[in-house]
């Protein structure tokens, strides 16, 4: 499975999703850079933007039946649980979700300097490339499409936030495919460690240690941000509060939960 354009490389070790030779017949098996640009963000997305909409329609269409039967039901209307409020454990998720995209925006906006349309515009009189590797359609595709779906991981937990779901068997699913997905991308970097030999570092001008370290800053800020996110989604939120049972000190604690979430925010 092999796609040039897409991939970019001149040889089947980098335009090969899967080469079988390079994986399972070598004495030292390694992934195809295009494997570790596609594969790893295409598959726990794919996951989430099928599944996550399926729940986020049945927690609406339980909320608009509620609604509609809310005068044949005033018991159950006064016990609804409404949602749930800010707590240590939304926001310190939520914040380092951001952070998450943040990463991968940062990672973006290094592969769009090398990609090739945008390298021949900023260097109109400049177009040596030999000791430039370009980003290809692969590497820009990997950060887009993580900067999405993380976006709408973001809106999906704050959705379940909202309606008082206070767990959710989607999210944590999606993380742990991130979390394996990106385990041969982990395993890149032990092989090879954090030099111009390892394929996922190849972007932008050879051998120069400012690209080499940034691109592996981003990588290690990846690495725990992902985890860290998977770990917090293996524990279940508070359980939404009752309406006719919230005190005082309860809506006081809430006031300050949001307080601590915009400055985490500022």
């Amino acid at each position: 499975m092999e796609d040039r354009y897409f991939c970019g490389g001149n040889d089947s070790s980098s335009t090969s999703i899967l080469d079988f030779n390079q994986l399972w017949n070598s004495t030292r098996p390694e992934f195809s850079k295009c494997f570790l640009k596609t594969i790893p963000f295409w598959l726990p997305s794919l996951f989430l933007w099928l599944f996550a909409p399926i729940e986020i329609y049945f927690l609406l269409k339980k909320h608009f039946t509620f609604n509609n039967d809310r005068y044949h039901h005033r018991q159950q209307r006064r016990q609804q649980s409404i949602s749930i409020p800010y707590n240590q454990y939304n926001i310190s998720r939520l914040f380092f979700t951001i952070l998450l995209i943040i990463t991968n925006l940062a990672q973006l906006i290094h592969d769009l300097c090398y990609y090739q349309p945008f390298w021949q515009l900023i260097n109109i009189n400049n177009n040596n490339v030999d000791n430039i590797i370009l980003a290809s359609s692969a590497d820009i595709s990997a950060s887009l499409l993580n900067i999405i779906t993380f976006s709408f991981f973001a809106c999906f937990i704050q959705i379940h936030r909202r309606h008082g779901k206070h767990t959710s068997g989607i999210a944590w699913l999606f993380m742990f495919i991130s979390v394996i997905s990106f385990l041969p991308i982990i395993y890149t970097f032990i092989l090879n460690g954090f030099n111009f030999n390892n394929v996922y570092l190849q972007i932008g001008p050879i051998e120069k240690n400012f690209n080499l370290s940034l691109l592996s800053t981003i990588f290690i800020l990846h690495s725990i941000l992902l985890i860290i996110i998977f770990l917090q989604t293996c524990f279940a939120d508070q359980k939404p509060i009752p309406l006719l049972r919230r005190s005082s000190k309860q809506q006081q604690q809430q006031h300050q939960h949001w307080i601590i979430m915009m400055i985490i925010i500022a």
